[in-house]
């Protein structure tokens, strides 16, 4: 190939153009659950050309190391977070390869967007969204005595107030984020200014309390004025609690933060810019993510559940491992599910998650005591069927719905935490094989 053409601007566009092709096609299989059109993806799209701007001419690979990073990281964690990471700071270094650095802002879009965000939003969602409510019935009482929670439903004489995902839900805390970047970027622009990567993460906390602090009054509102579910009343106590306690404060806590200068560099140091690693590191991430598609994780070689119970392993239940290697259990009556255990630092199979995308309802979540151990309990919907679901983390000996307290033991003490689930028509029936279980140690 002629030597002046593969120093051309025309060579290297074209070997980005296929490099990313070829990217794509490599990472698919283990991105194409993740990067879907849904909501979240489609906000996303609408969000990213508000915030997303270069702000240096000068060219960089920095996030070809990056890349080169979380994919020798993925190798050890065998998280799909990691590798979404991965892939993006390619994305970005193809771009920063050939038109100059861009700002910090989108790769914040991208981590909000990513899989890790998704799943602790859904679980701190889960916990908050039941001290919401329980916060928001002693609020209540300080007007009328009679309001009482129970678990996510706010009970004043026969009239039910369900406190439903919605609240403290996915789309709300992930439109609250972009938000609060959009806000970033707009005075970035106005005043030629950059903020420092501590204000944007101290902007993206303050956003999430503000989030909590909104849901709150979206509660007592809803409740207090008996405003009726799936109404415009309903829909627009919501959008003016989001606009009053969440867009407002941000607007002036952000324009507050600290910044400091955005002069923006010449075009004098482009000449320096030396595109051999720019070849090299497309070299190595294409060789690691050929690495990852050709040798996939083995997921038959995970961590198996051994049951070591009588009755568990009698001919009671009908018994089969399911994909991921979850055992499942099932009889005229019950349902169970045992997962295998999850390192402290990964997302665990959370009932929560799989239910809903089983296409159930999750209905009147609480925190429920039998035997004297707290576990979750929920009423599953799905058209005219009605199903009741307990669960809870079970290391054998010790039985917890902490997400922190079997992390931290999981990580000390070196403890295997497995996911226990059962789910059964009959409310009765789900309680007592419940409580049973409460007193074994099933494992081996």
């Amino acid at each position: 190939m002629d030597k002046e053409f593969i120093n051309s601007k025309a060579f290297r566009y074209w070997l980005i153009g296929i490099s990313f092709l070829v990217f794509l096609y490599l990472s698919y299989d283990k991105l194409s659950f993740y990067v879907r059109f849904d909501f979240n993806f489609i906000l996303l799209l609408l969000a990213l050309p508000f915030v997303i701007k270069k702000e240096d001419v000068n060219k960089s690979i920095r996030y070809g190391i990056a890349a080169l990073f979380f994919l020798l990281l993925y190798f050890f964690l065998r998280l799909s977070s990691v590798y979404f990471l991965a892939f993006i700071c390619t994305w970005f270094f193809l771009y920063e390869s050939m038109y100059g650095k861009l700002n910090i802002l989108p790769l914040f879009m991208v981590v909000i967007a990513s899989p890790v965000v998704i799943f602790v939003s859904e679980m701190l969602g889960f916990e908050i969204r039941l001290s919401l409510t329980k916060l928001a019935a002693h609020s209540l009482n300080l007007i009328n005595d009679n309001y009482k929670s129970v678990g996510n439903i706010i009970v004043i004489k026969d009239k039910e107030f369900h406190v439903d995902p919605v609240c403290m839900g996915l789309k709300m805390v992930i439109v609250s984020f972009y938000s609060s970047l959009i806000i970033i970027s707009f005075f970035q622009k106005r005043y030629n200014v950059k903020y420092k990567i501590i204000s944007i993460i101290a902007a993206l906390t303050i956003t999430y309390l503000l989030v909590i602090i909104s849901n709150f009054f979206r509660i007592i509102l809803i409740t207090l004025f008996n405003i009726e579910a799936e109404t415009f009343a309903h829909e627009f106590a919501g959008i003016l609690c989001f606009i009053v306690y969440v867009i407002l404060p941000l607007y002036f806590i952000i324009k507050n933060l600290p910044v400091k200068k955005n002069d923006i560099a010449d075009n004098t140091n482009n000449k320096a810019f030396n595109y051999n690693y720019v070849y090299i590191l497309i070299i190595l991430i294409s060789g690691l993510m050929l690495y990852y598609k050709l040798y996939p994780e083995d997921l038959s070689k995970k961590q198996t559940v051994n049951i070591n119970d009588t009755e568990l392993n009698s001919g009671k239940y009908r018994y089969s491992i399911e994909e991921l290697n979850v055992i499942k259990l099932t009889s005229k009556d019950l349902l169970i599910y045992i997962k295998p255990a999850t390192s402290f630092y990964s997302a665990e199979h959370s009932p929560i998650i799989c239910w809903k995308g089983c296409g159930y309802k999750v209905e009147k979540e609480q925190v429920i005591s039998l035997n004297g151990q707290e576990i979750y309990f929920s009423e599953l919907r799905y058209n005219n069927a009605l199903l009741y679901s307990c669960w809870w983390y079970d290391s054998g000996n010790d039985k917890t719905i902490s997400q922190v307290a079997w992390r931290s033991r999981s990580l000390i003490r070196n403890r295997d935490y497995h996911l226990i689930n059962l789910i059964s028509y009959n409310k009765l029936i789900l309680f007592n094989e419940t409580k049973k279980m409460l007193k074994k140690d099933i494992f081996l």
